[in-house]
This record gives structure tokens, sequence and C-alpha cells, in this order.
């Protein structure tokens, strides 16, 4: 793991940069997790509403494929040093 910058940011700079160290190994251990000891039917209530483990894992997967893409995305234009792995 990368570790953050240790100092802080010019006071002039109104959106500092931030620093994400993301491979997305998490959202997939969690996405394997789901799917191998939950039902399809075990259900699990969200801040947003309930959800099924197959809706939940679908929802994970999109929110980890946007993650990878901006991540990716920032990488082809940032380049080496740019705070992502």
């Amino acid at each position: 793991m990368k570790e953050k910058p240790s100092s802080q940011p010019p006071s002039s700079q109104p959106h500092p940069e931030v620093y994400v160290d993301f491979d997305g190994v998490l959202y997939e251990a969690v996405i394997d997790g789901l799917l191998a000891f939950y039902e399809p039917t075990d259900t699990f209530r969200m801040p947003y509403g309930v959800y099924t483990r197959d809706e939940l894992v679908e929802e994970f997967r999109h929110f980890l494929t946007d993650l990878l893409r901006e991540r990716d995305a920032v990488g082809a234009v940032g380049g080496v040093g740019d705070g992502f792995t």
C-alpha cells in the first residue's frame, strides 16, 4: 500500500488532490463472500432499501466497475505518481 503524502496541500488550492490506493480486491472479496455464504433469496436492509443477495452483488459490481474505470481514466491522464495504483 502506498503511503499518503505527509505534507498538507497549500491553502491556495481549492480542491486538494485525493490519494487513493485502490485495486478492487476488497470489493471482489465482499462479492465472493456474498456468493459463497448467502442464498439468492437472502435479503439485506441497506440505507436505500432492501436488496436480495443477487441485487446487492450487482450493485457492488457496478460500483467496482465504475471505480476501476475512473482509476484507469485518471491514470491515463495523470501518469506516474497520480496516487492511483
